[in-house]
């Protein structure tokens, strides 16, 4: 089955996707302003802040990218803290942090059985303190 591609650009000011789809603002999240141009989705770390991204069954996939830019506060914005984190449970996700730890490295995940069985590569070095950006990709094919 062909699914056609999702992008979301939140720093061209839209929630809207190329395929109609409309992102929603949860808590404290806001598309973010810098002199009146817009630079992407505010998010303050406070509980209950995020965009949830309507139309994503991960278990369909079998290729993505997904890229992510940030700017990270100098103590890594808290250890194992999110810049995206995807999925319908807490068994089934996959995630990006820019702190897996104290050494504030960045770290992508994802697992099909929980926190236990889950495949991490941490690589790089700090990003604390710097706007970075990241993507990350996998291959159309994949065992289950």
């Amino acid at each position: 089955m062909l699914v056609a591609p999702i992008y979301y650009d939140f720093a061209g000011g839209s929630l809207e996707a190329s395929t109609g789809l409309t992102a929603a603002l949860h808590g404290k999240a806001k598309l973010g302003t810098t002199a009146g141009a817009s630079n992407g989705v505010a998010l303050d770390g406070s509980s209950g802040t995020y965009v949830s991204l309507p139309g994503l069954a991960l278990d369909a996939w079998t290729a993505f990218t997904i890229e992510v830019c940030a700017d990270i506060p100098a103590d890594g914005g808290g250890t194992w803290s999110r810049l995206f984190d995807f999925g319908p449970s807490t068994t089934v996700y996959m995630f990006l942090t820019a702190s897996n730890g104290g050494a504030n490295t960045p770290a992508f995940g994802m697992t099909t059985g929980g926190w236990s069985t889950e495949d991490v590569v941490s690589h790089g070095d700090s990003t604390a303190d710097q706007s970075a950006c990241w993507a990350a990709t996998a291959g159309a094919s994949r065992s289950n």
